[in-house]
């Protein structure tokens, strides 16, 4: 038996030193490409090159783990490109839209992609991922409507952790006592 246990401790091991090796040489790449094409191209390309690197562990290793970096660092990579690139000519507050936007899609993606894994799907992302897109959404539309949105969040975050903790002491509540 713990011959057993010690093999699986040195496969999680070889596991980890793969996902640090490749995003060593990931990075290493990137920073060539950088010096290649320039610092504002290139630097572009480090986020979601990581992503990358992470999105590859997870589905080899069918961890979810590795899905909470890919996701978030694919979507706030793509923001980021799709702000200061693709559309540049957009105003700072649509900048800042489009970046946040790629920032919950990020989480948004996270779920998606914890899917894939053995562990399932996880539901958690949903919340900063669908909160992020109203604040991208908000500043996309407008600073009137940003600011309208920051006031109703003021108001909806302790509510919402309130209905949290109800929902929780409803839960142990309805239990059965043994």
């Amino acid at each position: 038996m713990t011959e057993h246990r010690d093999a699986q401790v040195d496969r999680g091991g070889d596991g980890q030193r793969w996902v640090a090796g490749a995003l060593l040489i990931t990075i290493g790449v990137l920073l060539l490409i950088v010096q290649w094409v320039g610092a504002d191209l290139g630097g572009l390309l480090v986020l979601p090159g990581i992503g990358l690197v992470f999105l590859v562990a997870g589905l080899v290793s069918r961890r979810a783990g590795y899905m909470v970096p890919a996701g978030i660092l694919l979507g706030l990579g793509t923001g980021v490109l799709l702000g200061t690139r693709v559309f540049e000519d957009a105003s700072d507050n649509a900048t800042a839209g489009i970046i946040v936007l790629g920032l919950g899609a990020g989480f948004i993606l996270v779920m998606i992609l914890s899917a894939l894994t053995t562990e399932g799907s996880h539901w958690w992302p949903l919340i900063p991922g669908g909160i992020l897109s109203l604040i991208g959404v908000a500043l996309l539309i407008g600073e009137e409507t940003a600011r309208a949105l920051g006031n109703v969040l003021q108001l909806a975050w302790p509510l919402g952790l309130i209905a949290l903790g109800a929902w929780f002491l409803f839960r142990v509540a309805r239990r059965p006592r043994v």
